[in-house]
């Protein structure tokens, strides 16, 4: 998961309210149960307060709340985004 975090961060320790965007559309994680509006609240909810970036542990964190909003597992979030990551770079 780091180097997808970093590849969607362009190589930073951080990731940008955009970049996670980009991340969640890219690896198909909008649905009726989460859409993007969603997105946004969860970046809210996992970034330190007076912040306006995640770092990876608030992005490990993000997954949960999307596996939470979704109603399925972190562990089902990151085999969908691992084979959508493949695909998009290879």
């Amino acid at each position: 998961m780091q180097e997808i975090f970093k590849s969607f961060s362009k190589g930073k320790t951080e990731m940008e309210p955009l970049q996670f965007r980009q991340f969640v559309k890219k690896c198909k994680l909008i649905s009726k149960r989460f859409t993007l509006n969603d997105v946004d609240i969860v970046f809210s909810n996992v970034k330190a307060k007076g912040q306006i970036t995640i770092t990876y542990e608030d992005f490990e964190n993000s997954l949960t709340e999307i596996a939470k909003k979704t109603g399925t597992t972190v562990d089902l979030i990151k085999e969908c985004i691992e084979k959508t990551v493949f695909n998009i770079f290879n």
